[in-house]
């Protein structure tokens, strides 16, 4: 969840853009008449409600996904011509504005505009919300207390060696930073060199990194006690079983937001304001939310929701709750600092 457009990340896609350029293989999807091209994560928009809107408005869809932001920010760099359409992570939204890669949307031919959720709003009309979620903890109740609520717990020395953070830079630095008291989103140089020492200490009590599923399924099997996971990934993983938790911590937490955004060369508009209009209506947000156990933003699709998510605490923290979550903003040249004190809690950094 990178968020910087600074110097230094700009310096960093334009290496991911040559590297791509060299060792990559011919694309065959493009943008061409008659067809709706979207480019989503991997795996992140039900078939179903593709197959529905090909049907109602004979428009024919090629999703093509990409696994990684670097791997995104390549392709529309490299050929911003070739998607009609992309569902992006709000991190990445600054950027491809300050890129001139994306138009804002035409509010006159979206539908379902008055629906979005006043939270969610403020992107419009750059951004139209898809999904959101948060970032917490799975923790195996087995091993740990029912009242831990705080990031405290990964520099416990009773659960050394069985914790674990998301190996990604700004997920990983945050508790690291809410540990010391600060935003995680501080370019605060002192505070960020108070917060290295805290990185320090925790990667000598055996913190460790991995992907959102593959933390999920190390508390699942026992290997790992405490892990950083998406809500989402743990409800459609975890299926309820009651040995294991999902917690916010008190000290603030990340809302993550994937949001509709326009290219600015998209040559089928029309079609990918249709497409948008067609996922705001609720009963079809519903489907999404139904599919991958992640909030939508559509007010009215709770009727449409399974009964097992609608009341759901950790799919839809309570206003309260809420309150102490923020969605991650760019941190300018202090990126950098961030990246050193990720690298630095590597084993291999000793």
């Amino acid at each position: 969840m990178k968020r910087s457009v600074t110097y230094i990340v700009l310096l960093a896609v334009v290496a991911a853009v040559m590297l791509y350029l060299l060792f990559r293989q011919p694309h065959p999807e493009r943008s061409k008449d008659g067809t709706l091209v979207i480019f989503n994560w991997e795996d992140y928009l039900d078939k179903g409600i593709i197959a529905d809107f090909e049907k109602e408005t004979g428009i024919a869809v090629t999703v093509v996904e990409y696994q990684t932001m670097d791997e995104e920010l390549s392709r529309l760099q490299e050929d911003p011509g070739a998607f009609d359409l992309i569902i992006s992570n709000e991190s990445t939204i600054d950027f491809l504005q300050h890129a001139k890669l994306i138009r804002e949307f035409d509010r006159s031919q979206l539908s379902g505009v008055e629906l979005i959720t006043p939270r969610f709003a403020h992107r419009m009309p750059w951004a139209v919300p898809y999904l959101w979620g948060t970032t917490g903890f799975m923790v195996d109740t087995r091993q740990v207390p029912s009242d831990i609520e705080s990031v405290e717990a990964l520099w416990d020395p009773k659960y050394r060696g069985k914790t674990r953070l998301l190996d990604d830079v700004r997920e990983a630095v945050a508790p690291i930073l809410l540990k010391g008291g600060y935003s995680f989103n501080t370019d605060d140089p002192v505070q960020i060199a108070d917060a290295e020492r805290h990185a320090l200490s925790l990667r000598d009590n055996g913190i460790s990194f991995g992907d959102t599923f593959g933390n999920v399924a190390k508390v699942a099997d026992g290997t790992l006690w405490i892990a950083q996971t998406y809500n989402g990934d743990y409800l459609y993983k975890a299926r309820g079983r009651s040995e294991f938790r999902f917690f916010l911590p008190r000290e603030g937490f990340a809302v993550m937001v994937e949001y509709f955004v326009l290219p600015k060369a998209s040559k089928n508009q029309d079609a990918a304001h249709r497409f948008v209009s067609f996922c705001l209506r609720p009963e079809i947000a519903a489907r999404n939310s139904n599919t991958y156990f992640y909030a939508n933003a559509v007010k009215g699709s709770e009727a449409f929701l399974r009964p097992e998510l609608k009341d759901n605490a950790v799919m839809f923290p309570a206003e309260s709750t809420l309150k102490r979550g923020t969605e991650y903003r760019d941190v300018g040249d202090a990126y950098a600092a961030y990246q050193r004190i990720f690298n630095a809690m590597k084993p291999t950094a000793r």
